[in-house]
C-alpha cells in the first residue's frame, strides 16, 4: 500500500514534514461475508455481488518513509521508533478505510467478471 504522511511534531522545536510512505504487510487473514443477488434479463438468470463485509486481521507491517537520511536522519529515526512501537494503534486507525477500499474494489472486479455469464454457466451443478 502506498500513501502519504504528514507529520507535525512539537518536542522542543516544531518539526513538520510531508512525504510518501510505502507500507508492506504479510500474513494477513480475512473474514468475508458476501451477498449475491439473482436477476432475470432476457429470460436468463444472472448473479451479481450486492454487498461484501470484510474483516482484516493485520498482524504487522513494514513502513518505509520517503525521507532523505542525510537531511532527516534523526526525524526518520524518531518516526520509525514511534510508528514501530505503536503498530497496533496505527493499524486500528487505517484498518476501516483499508477494508472499505478493498471491499469496493472486490465488488467492482467481481461484478465485472460475473456480468458476462449466466447463473447456469457459473453454477452448472446447481441448475
Amino acid at each position: 500500500m502506498n500513501g502519504t504522511y504528514d507529520f507535525d511534531v512539537r518536542v522542543l522545536v516544531p518539526i513538520a514534514h510531508k512525504g510518501n510512505v510505502y507500507i508492506t504487510a504479510d500474513n494477513i487473514e480475512a473474514e468475508v461475508d458476501l451477498n449475491m443477488k439473482m436477476i432475470t434479463k432476457n429470460s436468463k438468470t444472472y448473479v451479481y455481488l450486492s454487498q461484501i463485509k470484510l474483516n482484516l486481521n493485520i498482524k504487522g507491517y513494514d513502513a518505509k518513509y520517503d525521507l532523505n537520511e542525510r537531511d532527516y536522519g534523526q526525524l526518520a529515526e524518531i518516526i520509525n521508533n514511534f510508528v514501530g512501537s505503536n503498530q497496533e494503534e496505527v493499524i486500528k486507525s487505517f484498518k476501516p478505510a483499508l477494508e472499505e477500499a478493498i471491499s469496493k474494489r472486490i465488488l467492482l472486479v467481481a461484478n465485472d467478471i460475473v456480468k458476462h455469464f449466466t447463473y447456469e454457466e457459473l453454477f452448472p451443478d446447481r441448475t
